[in-house]
């Protein structure tokens, strides 16, 4: 028995002598928080304690592992998951730079060919999508059915309106990041075409027919160029072309005619239009102006107030986030 003693009074000894000085508890990386080293007091009972200070510090971001995304570029063809793409105009890859610290490295856009792939049920109904999709979040199912969108040529007129976003969303990332001061090279011609396609085939969704016209509204006015024709049938208040010639229209004390005054009146948010003018576009398009001339036959004539107009854009994709995108050198 004293041996066995004698034995275990040595254990505790040796315990005591290796164990570690200091113990840190155990976190996870999303805590975002830096622990100090335990220091060690005594109090007036000359017991030990252990105090912890927790600062709050900025994530740090480790390397993403896998391949940087790339941009296919427009008219390239790539093979994802057993999908043959044939026109390009996405990114593909494990990773892309977030544009904003608070961003993370999976772009909504990026397509990620080593998640999986459901072929055997796609969801082209969309029912599994979220309201702002990502291509590292959604379903198999979906990833499916969006792969399979993009190799018929992003052509599907009855495609979920969230798998037309996330190809969107490729789009607007490249020309407000990537192409930010490339706007005389033959892809940004190329992507501004394409954004015009797009307008054309999904015109029936207002949500995406104003994010585009939003876009090349806001890119034409960057750029001083026009790259979408003032259409009547545009809507929407965020119509930056037409809101900036009303307003220096306006200011030149010049009067407003009856064809600024129709795209006025559609563009207003709180215009609500009777079924006739809806079934009818082109004879209410006369008759207005018919009216219209009747009432103001020199033209309507605004007084200028003191509010100067500001001209915002914000991307749909939060990858872009804010107001604006910072700009990158092509």
């Amino acid at each position: 028995m004293e041996a066995l003693l004698w034995i275990a009074g040595i254990a505790v000894v040796w315990w005591l002598l290796d164990r570690p000085k200091n113990i840190e508890p155990s976190h996870s990386e999303a805590d975002m928080t830096s622990y100090s080293t335990a220091v060690d007091h005594r109090d007036d009972n000359d017991e030990v304690g252990i105090s912890w200070e927790i600062q709050r510090t900025r994530p740090v971001r480790k390397k993403p592992r896998g391949s940087e995304g790339d941009w296919v570029a427009p008219g390239e063809t790539t093979v994802i998951q057993g999908f043959t793409i044939p026109n390009g105009m996405i990114y593909v890859g494990d990773w892309l730079t977030p544009i904003h610290d608070y961003g993370n490295n999976h772009d909504a856009s990026l397509i990620r060919p080593s998640l999986a792939v459901n072929k055997n049920s796609p969801d082209h109904a969309g029912d599994t999508l979220s309201y702002w999709p990502s291509y590292s979040d959604i379903k198999p199912r979906a990833r499916a059915a969006y792969l399979s969108f993009l190799s018929k040529g992003v052509q599907d007129p009855d495609v979920a309106i969230g798998y037309l976003f996330l190809y969107y969303y490729g789009l607007e990332r490249r020309l407000l990041v990537d192409l930010a001061e490339c706007k005389e090279s033959p892809e940004f011609a190329r992507l501004i075409q394409e954004l015009n396609r797009l307008a054309d085939l999904y015109g029936d969704s207002r949500s995406f027919q104003g994010y585009v016209s939003n876009l090349l509204s806001y890119l034409s006015l960057r750029d001083g160029a026009s790259y979408a024709p003032l259409s009547s049938s545009e809507s929407g208040d965020q119509h930056h072309a037409l809101w900036l010639k009303l307003g220096r229209t306006v200011k030149a004390g010049a009067p407003i005619d009856d064809t600024l005054a129709l795209h006025w009146l559609h563009a207003d948010g709180n215009t609500r239009f009777r079924t006739p003018a809806k079934r009818l576009p082109d004879e209410f398009r006369t008759l207005f102006k018919v009216r219209f001339n009747q009432l103001y036959p020199q033209g309507m004539k605004l007084r200028p107030n003191k509010s100067r107009l500001t001209i915002a854009y914000r991307p749909s994709a939060r990858a872009c986030g804010g107001s604006s995108c910072p700009r990158r050198l092509c």
